[in-house]
């Protein structure tokens, strides 16, 4: 009988951790250029297991616009989806060594797509796992907790690699003076801390109390680390993040951090702009965000989602692109949460009066 019981218990616990440590899947950064028809375009490719993600922008305006999408396995081609004001657009690529070719379709337009891989400082690597782990195990269609932790990664030894690699700890919360530098671990620990976060949490919940509302036990993390802009000078890391802990919704959103690869240090707004251009921000902000809601002039920016006729707040959660600077404010901020996350871009040309000389070089007019 003693036999016969540990056996069921070993097999409960061989189960259990079989669930938790899920396989990592690991892919490839890839820094593309080249053009749909003959309009110059570059691409930020981000592959891990059969899942494709990344933004891509015209060269001319450099405004980021977001993509995903899947190997489609049975025409062996990976297919890209980004939606801009409503209209879905779509790339069809097939992958030949480090380079693309394919259609991009947007309608009835469709258009060829080559795209040639670039040379970075270093190669990147991706890593990625989901768990799924149930709150009570024996309990049918009981909550459950769900993590999804990806993160892109520079290989090699260097100076800036090491210094990159720093900045994405400071990213995901956790030490820079850690000594768990392997990447796989990095993504296991984060989710670790999740699920035991999630098991204290709810330890004493009653069982009766979870049957009746499930849902309301259930949680979901979804952290994203990836490149969304890469250049010679500097690169912009991007956390996009999702979580849900019972009520009535999730919350989710990016956060940005900018970084000079030749001093190796954060770019601030304080490093881009003087002490008066600093002060002129709120007003370019408004002016930009009454372009972007087609606001008539005078007509109040409550008009256009906000929660105040004015943008006091400089978001210092920002990113950089050769033509100008993307301005990302969280839900609550300075809007009410139906209106999801504001961006607002100012172009080069409206800030280039008021950038410090030094931050000059991080643009191209």
């Amino acid at each position: 009988m003693r036999k016969y019981l540990f056996l069921f218990v070993f097999h409960l616990l061989l189960c259990s951790q079989q669930q938790y440590a899920q396989k990592i899947e690991t892919g490839y950064y890839q820094l593309l250029k080249g053009s749909i028809s003959n309009i110059p375009i570059t691409m930020n490719l981000t592959q891990c297991g059969d899942d494709y993600s990344g933004i891509y922008y015209y060269d001319k305006y450099q405004i980021p616009i977001f993509m995903g999408g899947k190997l489609n396995a049975t025409k062996n081609k990976i297919e890209l989806t980004s939606e801009i004001n409503g209209k879905v657009e779509t790339f069809s690529l097939n992958k030949i060594q480090d380079d693309f070719n394919g259609e991009w379709v947007s309608g009835n337009l469709i258009l060829p797509v080559k795209l040639n891989k670039v040379n970075t400082p270093f190669n990147w690597k991706t890593y990625r796992q989901e768990l799924t782990l149930p709150l009570r195990p024996n309990m049918e269609d009981g909550p459950k907790l769900s993590c999804d932790v990806k993160l892109v990664w520079p290989e090699g030894e260097s100076p800036t690699a090491d210094f990159v690699r720093k900045q994405i700890l400071k990213l995901l919360n956790l030490s820079t003076n850690s000594t768990t530098n392997r990447p796989e671990d990095i993504v296991r620990s984060v989710n670790n801390d999740f699920r035991k976060s999630y098991f204290e949490t709810h330890k004493d919940d009653n069982n009766e109390d979870i049957k009746e509302n499930a849902f309301a036990f259930s949680e979901e993390h979804n952290v994203g680390i990836s490149l969304y802009n890469l250049n010679y000078q500097y690169l912009t890391l991007k956390n996009a993040f999702y979580e849900y802990m019972g009520g009535a919704h999730g919350m989710g959103g990016s956060i940005f951090i900018n970084l000079d690869l030749k001093l190796k240090t954060e770019i601030t707004l304080s490093n881009l702009f003087t002490p008066s251009g600093l002060k002129q921000l709120p007003r370019l902000l408004e002016q930009q965000f009454r372009i972007d809601q087609k606001l008539k002039p005078g007509q109040s920016l409550v008009d256009g989602g906000l929660f105040e006729n004015k943008i006091e707040q400089v978001s210092d959660n920002f990113y950089l692109t050769q033509k100008g600077i993307g301005f990302y404010y969280l839900q609550y901020e300075i809007a009410p949460y139906a209106m999801g996350p504001i961006e607002i871009v100012l172009p080069f040309s409206k800030i280039k009066a008021l950038l410090k000389p030094t931050a000059m070089s991080y643009f191209i007019p």
